[in-house]
């Protein structure tokens, strides 16, 4: 799906080559969270910037990884 939403923006605005020439998108990941409130959410959101922001997420609960 991405692909095809690339190749379709880059046919509207060649321009986008010349600011990113291999790919359009940001690499990124998914966060999915089963019985944890939104607050919670909130807080490690704000929190990636603290250098101890994994044990902030660690003492809600909150784990990484697959």
């Amino acid at each position: 799906m991405a692909y095809m939403e690339c190749r379709e923006l880059r046919k509207a605005f060649p321009h986008l080559k010349e600011w990113c020439n291999k790919s359009l998108w940001a690499p990124s990941w998914f966060y999915g969270s089963v019985g944890h409130g939104w607050a919670v959410v909130e807080r490690y959101i704000q929190n990636q910037e603290n250098p101890n922001a994994k044990t902030l997420c660690t003492g809600l609960g909150l784990k990484s990884g697959v």
